[in-house]
């Protein structure tokens, strides 16, 4: 068991217009489609993808991958 693991979202959006969308709104909807497509089971199932020998230290691949799409929905570089 990873020390950290992606939890699911608690917010539902609904986006009708352009107008009420915030800087944040798309990573909410990165968490929503990632989730709907099920992503997290998919990167999980990956054989290799963890090289961690201790699988409880450090970060899980999902966090990491996680942080990432959230960092580059925000303006990260």
């Amino acid at each position: 068991m990873p020390a950290f693991k992606k939890k699911n979202c608690r917010f539902h959006l609904d986006l009708a217009t352009g107008e009420n969308i915030s800087s944040h709104g798309g990573q909410v909807l990165i968490d929503a489609l990632a989730g709907r497509f099920d992503l997290w089971n998919s990167l999980a199932g990956i054989p290799g993808l963890d090289p961690r020998k201790r699988l409880r230290a450090g970060f899980s691949p999902m966090a990491l991958i996680a942080q990432m799409m959230v960092g580059f929905t925000s303006g990260a570089s």
